[in-house]
């Protein structure tokens, strides 16, 4: 078990090594402040409420343009290929 000693002295040595600082949300639960805890909490809750559904909807969006595009370029290419009447406009339909 962890003390708040112990992992203020792994925080800033881990922060010398990386050169990070501010409100760190990885800290243990047992040994947060109240005040802390808040901001655990309060981080999480803008994670997985705001910023996770967002992202979810922005992806979701990207592959359902993507799959358009696909659909309405084979859609093309075939209506190409059925009015083609020789091989230079075969080699046309791209």
């Amino acid at each position: 078990m962890q003390t708040r000693a112990q992992w203020e002295a792994e925080r800033d040595a881990r922060r010398r090594y990386t050169g990070e600082w501010g409100f760190d949300p990885g800290m243990p639960w047992r040994i947060a402040t109240w005040g802390e805890r808040a901001g655990i909490v309060l981080f999480h809750a803008i994670m997985w409420g705001g910023v996770f559904p967002a992202m979810l909807i922005g992806g979701l969006f990207v592959l359902g343009t993507m799959a358009d595009g696909i659909s309405r370029h084979n859609a093309e290419h075939d209506r190409c290929l059925k009015h083609a009447t020789n091989g230079f406009e075969i080699k046309q339909c791209r």
